[in-house]
């Protein structure tokens, strides 16, 4: 490890802006839907053990199974969303992500070739937007940053990085029109 004590991990050029997180929100659906099937099954299922055939189960744990069978999803989507982290510098978008496996990659802005939002009707209605990111790095064609608060801010800030970005670095793009 001493080899590495004296490198730094960003070139001094390279500010560091700020970072953001998927909104809890988004995973609103998935815990309401949970949680209202789990009441509904709850609510039948004494009627059901009734009529099986082999009533070896106790009430008690098929309740406990059904609670964990409709509310585990929701729960594990917001463990995934509370993992999930996404670091703005002046070159590139840092993302880390990863529940019991973390996971960090990382895009050059330069590589940023087209921004768009995408709004849908529920998480406007909250002030939510995903937005999608249409590079040309292989390993990354295309990022979606979801669940974001004033997500057209979001996309001007990117969209300035990147023509700064380009202008540093003289960066020209050719398309092959034939």
């Amino acid at each position: 490890m001493e080899m590495f004590a004296n490198t730094q991990a960003r070139p001094a050029e390279e500010q560091v802006f700020g970072e953001t997180r998927p909104s809890l929100w988004l995973a609103a659906p998935r815990l309401v839907s949970g949680f209202i099937l789990a009441m509904v099954l709850s609510y039948y299922w004494p009627s059901i053990l009734a009529a099986l055939p082999i009533n070896q189960v106790p009430v008690f744990w098929s309740w406990a199974l059904i609670w964990i069978l409709c509310t585990g999803p929701g729960a594990w989507q917001v463990l995934v969303l509370l993992t999930t982290q996404y670091e703005f510098t002046s070159q590139r978008i840092v993302t880390k992500h990863g529940v019991f496996n973390r996971s960090r990659d990382q895009l050059e802005i330069v590589r940023v070739r087209d921004l768009s939002t995408y709004e849908p009707f529920y998480l406007r209605m909250i002030g939510l937007g995903s937005l999608q990111l249409d590079t040309v790095d292989r390993s990354h064609p295309v990022l979606v940053i979801p669940g974001q608060h004033n997500v057209i801010k979001l996309k001007n800030f990117i969209h300035d990085l990147n023509i700064k970005e380009r202008q540093r670095l003289g960066y020209r793009e050719f398309e092959n029109t034939q």
